[in-house]
């Protein structure tokens, strides 16, 4: 099921936050920036996959979190989703790359009882530069009609998103 919230991701009632990261090497903008502020084990995660062998499209990591401000987040997913990065309105987030690491992500969900509902922004369309309603939002819909077993929780902000 998929429901949509207008608001503050990090409110979120889930214990999962599932976020796109670039394979290049950058954790400073958007919200990878406000998910190191708050939880730098996931920037730390990030980091360490390039000693070897980097980060390729659509891969994924599962960071456990602790944190006594955010007590019911227990898990950050970093996901693959875009090559390079920018902040000048360019598409750098990959439609495929979305659908795929999702697919693959929510297919390991499946068999991990610890997580049954994630958050999740509208991935790819604040700086990836893609469009949630022609872009994005048919994948989701396919993704949970084939993963009916886990609720995504899609957050937005119009500041954020497209």
């Amino acid at each position: 099921m998929i429901k949509e919230i207008h608001g503050d991701i990090f409110e979120t009632d889930t214990n999962c936050i599932v976020h796109g990261v670039n394979c290049a090497g950058k954790f400073n903008a958007g919200l990878a920036k406000q998910i190191a502020i708050r939880f730098p084990e996931a920037k730390i995660c990030y980091k360490s996959k390039f000693l070897h062998p980097g980060w390729e499209l659509c891969e994924y990591q599962v960071v456990p979190i602790e944190s006594k401000f955010y007590p019911n987040i227990k898990y950050i997913v970093n996901l693959a989703t875009q090559q390079s990065y920018g902040n000048d309105d360019k598409e750098y987030a990959c439609k495929r790359s979305i659908r795929r690491g999702l697919a693959a992500l929510l297919s390991h969900l499946e068999c991990f009882d610890q997580i049954k509902s994630i958050a999740i922004p509208r991935i790819g369309c604040g700086l990836g530069g893609l469009n949630w309603e022609r872009d994005i939002s048919p994948i989701f819909k396919e993704l949970s009609s084939a993963f009916p077993f886990v609720d995504i929780k899609v957050y937005f902000h119009e500041r954020f998103n497209r």
